[in-house]
Order: C-alpha cells, then structure tokens, then sequence
C-alpha cells in the first residue's frame, strides 16, 4: 500500500515540505496582521472614548480658554506659558471669565482704558486647561505617530479639528512657544501637506 513511498525521490519530499511550510508560515502571518489590525482598530476608539471624556470633564472652560489662547499673540503666549499675569483687550472679557467661571474662579475683572489684565493666579489657571487639553491630544498623537492605534480613524476623527481655512491649526501660537508636542507637530503638518498636495488617506496596514 504504501510502497510509493520508497519510489518518491528526497528532493520531493523536500519541496513539498518547504512548500507546505511556507504556506503555514503565510496563514500564521495573515492571522497575526489581522489581529494587529483589530488591535489598532480597538486603542483608536479607545483613545477617542478618553478624548470624549476629558473634553467633557472640562467643558465648558475648555471651550472659552481655547479661543482665547488662539487669538494670542507670540509674546502673550510666552506670559501664559510661564504664569505670568497679562495685559488683553477689553473684548476678551467674555472668554477669560468663561475659562475662569468653569474653574470656580470669580473674575473680577481688572480694567483699564480698553484693556483688562489677567493676575499671574488667573494665567495659570487659564493655561493649566489648556496643557490638559494638550497633553490629551499629544498623547492621541503619539499614538498615530507610532501607528500604536489605527491611524485612518484618528485621522477621519480629528483631523476635523485642524482647519486651514481659519488659520486653525490647534494652538499653534501656543504650542511653539512651549517647544514640546512633537506628536501634534508632525499630526498638524501631515495634514498640512496632504491638503497642499491633495493626497488622499489611506489605510496604513
């Protein structure tokens, strides 16, 4: 019955075995990919639940210190970034008191002549918001960066949120005065460059 065996030549029988396990090697590799697909897949929404969540936990003074910081200048976010108290016009009333309300600060806003003046105490607590919201989004960045979390969701998701035809380009001002969110960076200009040369997204596997 099995006298075949012995008219089978050894090269054969080796092709067949190196053919046999090139191909288990090959459906290990796709079960392997696809499972770090899924992975990524799942810390992407992950991440975006946590963004969801702090956002909420910091609403609404989030939304008020954000728009404040993006109208200032280079050398008031430099005051921010240190805590240290500011001159604005008198037409930021409105967001300094939203950012310091939420936090349970009473403004008593301090003015003069078409100006108001934060003290070094309401910069802090207006730029604590704003590394919180930060170090949320730097950490979402990184993320994408080092393709740890599927990157077309995060891309579909927030990328959103950086628009070039409002010059908004999440607290740039801000961040390059701090020198640090190297994630966020490379994020915004990924965008940046992709609307310049119209490339579209894909999937990064």
């Amino acid at each position: 019955m099995f006298e075949w065996i012995t008219t089978v030549k050894p090269e054969w029988i080796s092709a067949v075995f190196t053919a046999v396990t090139a191909i288990s090697v090959l459906i290990l590799w796709k079960q392997v990919t696809g499972e770090h697909e899924r992975g990524r897949r799942e810390k992407a929404i992950e991440l975006m639940q946590m963004w969801v969540t702090s956002m909420i936990s910091l609403s609404p003074g989030i939304n008020f210190a954000g728009k404040l910081v993006e109208r200032l200048n280079e050398a008031q976010c430099e005051a921010l970034w240190h805590g240290r108290g500011l001159e604005l016009d008198d037409d930021f009333e409105h967001l300094v008191s939203g950012a310091l309300t939420a936090v349970g600060h009473q403004y008593t806003c301090d003015k003069r002549p078409g100006k108001i003046r934060l003290s070094d105490k309401e910069a802090m607590l207006v730029r604590s918001q704003i590394l919180i919201h930060l170090n949320m989004l730097e950490t979402v960045a990184t993320a994408w960066r080092h393709n740890v979390a599927d990157r077309l969701i995060i891309e579909q998701e927030f990328h959103p949120t950086i628009s070039p035809k409002t010059n908004h380009f999440t607290l740039e001002t801000f961040r390059l005065v701090t020198g640090v969110y190297p994630s966020i960076a490379l994020f915004v200009e990924d965008f940046k460059s992709r609307r310049q040369h119209g490339v579209s997204k894909k999937r990064v596997a």
